[in-house]
């Protein structure tokens, strides 16, 4: 089929022996300065310290740029892909299979299983560079219930990543250009940032700013309805990708 082909050349591109060592490097700078700026406010369970590196951000102030390491190879990556296929589109693919929708259906597919298993690799490898920087403590406190803090904090910080990867999709879509659509993205993300410090008494009450960043280890959300109202907006994101902007292209290599 086609469209597993695709999905699986797509795959090949983005999980490069470049791209993991970039991803691995951008980690690996994460974790210096987390330990430089916060070592005093780690928890002492491995697994909770592994949560904590994702936490994004602790303060506006002096943690934008631990938010942008994790944050940038994550929307550069795969949205690179995404730029070169639309720059030098394959004609020869949208007669295959028979519609400019079903291509992107493939592509865009293909970065989302990235941006799954790539965030799950990070909190692998974060793990793994902790407990060999804390052999000792590496396994003493390992349980089922911190097993469970870290599950959620890796669904929070792919959802984030993915709602706001989709969001810089649709920047580009609109404007065709990739630094605008990255810089808007960020600014974006940054802004929730700034609004949550001046409303921060309002905070419980704010799920956008507390969805933005992933924060699960101080959110006062419920992790159910979390999940089902970030599915929902990830959903309607992709929804609107395909059924207009898709379409909008569509008709375009009609006319061509």
């Amino acid at each position: 089929m086609i469209f597993v082909r695709l999905t699986t050349y797509y795959l090949k591109t983005l999980f490069s022996p470049l791209t993991l060592l970039a991803i691995f490097g951008f980690l690996s700078a994460n974790i210096f300065f987390t330990y430089s700026l916060f070592e005093a406010y780690f928890p002492v369970n491995l697994l909770e310290k592994v949560s904590f590196m994702f936490v994004l951000p602790l303060e506006i102030n002096g943690d934008i740029f631990r938010w942008l390491l994790l944050l940038l190879p994550f929307l550069i990556i795969p949205g690179n892909l995404l730029f070169k296929q639309f720059k030098n589109p394959p004609v020869y693919l949208f007669v295959r299979m028979e519609s400019f929708s079903s291509w992107f259906h493939s592509l865009l597919f293909s970065c989302c299983i990235f941006i799954f298993i790539s965030t799950g690799l990070s909190f692998l490898f974060t793990f793994v560079i902790l407990a060999l920087l804390d052999a000792d403590l590496a396994f003493a406190s390992l349980n089922i219930m911190n097993g469970k803090i870290i599950l959620k904090q890796w669904l929070v910080f792919f959802f984030t990543i993915l709602c706001l990867f989709l969001f810089k999709v649709m920047i580009f879509m609109l404007s065709r250009n990739e630094l605008f659509s990255l810089l808007v993205t960020i600014v974006v993300s940054l802004s929730a940032l700034t609004l949550d410090q001046l409303m921060i008494q309002a905070k419980n009450k704010m799920f956008i700013t507390e969805f933005l960043y992933a924060k699960t280890i101080r959110t006062s959300i419920e992790f159910p309805l979390w999940i089902s109202i970030s599915s929902i907006l990830v959903l309607c994101l992709y929804f609107v990708l395909v059924k207009v902007f898709m379409l909008k292209h569509e008709k375009a290599l009609k006319i061509m």
